[in-house]
C-alpha cells in the first residue's frame, strides 16, 4: 500500500492569504486604497486613526501575500491594491467553494465536527464571502 501524502505547504500558504483577507482591519486598509488609488502609510494611519506601527503591521501583512503593492515616490512608499491578485484569489476561491457545493460537502467547525449552520438557515452562502468589483 503506498503511502498517504498531503502536501501542507500550499495548504499553508493558502491559509495565510485567506487570514490576510479575513480581518476587518485590512479590509478597511483595501477598501480606503481601493478609493484613494494610491496612499502613504501616514496617510492610511490618519485617515483609519491608527498608530503608526499598527498600520505598517498590517499592510506588512498584505504585502507579504502580494494583495497591496508598494512604490517608493520621493521619500515616501505609496500603497495600492494589486488588482491583479484579487482576482486570482476570486477566482481560486470560487473554483474552491463551486466543488464543495458540487460534492455537498458540509463546512467543519472549530471542533471539527460538520456544521449544520447553513440547512438551518443560519450563515449565508459561502460564495457570498469575497467580492471584487471595481
Amino acid at each position: 500500500m503506498t503511502e498517504l501524502r498531503i502536501e501542507t505547504l500550499h495548504v499553508k500558504k493558502a491559509s495565510l492569504i485567506f487570514r490576510a483577507i479575513d480581518n476587518k482591519l485590512r479590509q478597511q486598509m483595501l477598501q480606503i486604497l481601493h478609493k484613494n488609488e494610491r496612499m502613504t502609510v501616514t496617510e492610511i494611519y490618519s485617515k483609519l486613526r491608527l498608530r503608526q506601527p499598527v498600520a505598517s503591521h498590517h499592510l506588512g501583512i498584505l504585502r507579504r501575500v502580494n494583495l497591496v503593492t508598494a512604490r517608493r515616490d520621493r521619500q515616501y512608499v505609496c500603497y495600492s491594491v494589486n488588482y491583479e491578485r484579487l482576482v486570482e484569489i476570486y477566482v481560486g476561491a470560487s473554483a474552491l467553494l463551486d466543488y464543495v457545493e458540487t460534492n455537498e460537502i458540509k463546512p467543519i467547525d472549530n471542533r471539527g465536527t460538520k456544521s449544520s449552520a447553513n440547512e438551518n438557515g443560519g450563515s449565508p452562502p459561502v460564495k457570498s464571502i469575497l467580492r471584487i468589483e471595481y
